[in-house]
């Protein structure tokens, strides 16, 4: 992901391919698709492992249960945008239509592929958008929905971004000379939290192990120390 400011980063857009239109458009479809990859990114850093799920279930469980229910609905639609067809949409499609020169064939046709392929992956997050996270459908609330919801995972996510960016990729080696990784550069918010909460809950831990309930005294004067010691470093994080 590139560290220009995001103006610098448009008129670049634009510079490289020659056309205003195309420049905005590349430039907004690119720009979206960073926002979901560091959100993936996020979702999988905060959630991606059973300790760490037990952590914030210690911490607070109702509190993360909503930030996880939002943060994986808000990743779904993030993701399903980009695959999106209808004719007013900001998605993956939108750069296929503004491949129209002559000499654009064979690029339009890679972009095209990367594309359906995109919107086969994300299918079953699609269903998900359209029948429980955007609206509520009915029949799978009571009951009698004669197709019920497909299992969907983060991977399907990251499946999706992996086809779009491979289209975007597909336009900066033709005509930027050069590729976006497929990484990004942003705070490690998520993993910024769990070290601030493994620290909060080991703080807990030395101190109750150096103090009486009883008598509320220190037992263990070199515990104490490392306790404080323990709360400045998570301080610093």
């Amino acid at each position: 992901m590139s560290r220009s400011r995001p103006n610098e980063t448009l008129q670049g857009h634009i510079d490289a391919l020659g056309d205003e239109k195309f420049g905005r458009v590349f430039n907004a479809v690119w720009s979206h698709w960073c926002e979901a990859k560091v959100m993936y990114e996020e979702y999988k850093d905060l959630f991606g492992t059973q300790e760490d799920c037990d952590l914030l279930n210690a911490v607070a469980p109702q509190f993360f249960r909503y930030v996880h229910q939002v943060f994986w609905q808000d990743l779904v639609l993030h993701v399903t945008r980009l695959t999106d067809r209808s004719r007013e949409a900001l998605s993956v499609q939108s750069l296929e239509k503004c491949l129209t020169r002559e000499d654009d064939r064979r690029l339009r046709t890679q972009v095209q592929t990367h594309r359906e392929n995109a919107v086969e992956a994300a299918k079953p997050l699609v269903d998900w958008r359209n029948r429980h996270i955007a609206h509520r459908s009915q029949s799978l609330v009571i009951g009698t929905a004669s197709t019920p919801l497909a299992p969907v995972r983060p991977v399907d996510c990251k499946e999706v971004l992996g086809h779009v960016l491979s289209a975007i990729n597909a336009i900066e080696r033709a005509r930027m000379d050069g590729t976006t990784p497929d990484d990004v550069v942003a705070h490690p918010s998520a993993r910024g939290l769990l070290a601030q909460l493994k620290g909060l809950v080991e703080g807990v831990q030395f101190a109750a192990s150096a103090v009486d309930p009883e008598y509320l005294k220190t037992l263990d004067p070199d515990k104490a120390r490392q306790f404080l010691r323990t709360v400045r470093r998570t301080q610093r994080i």
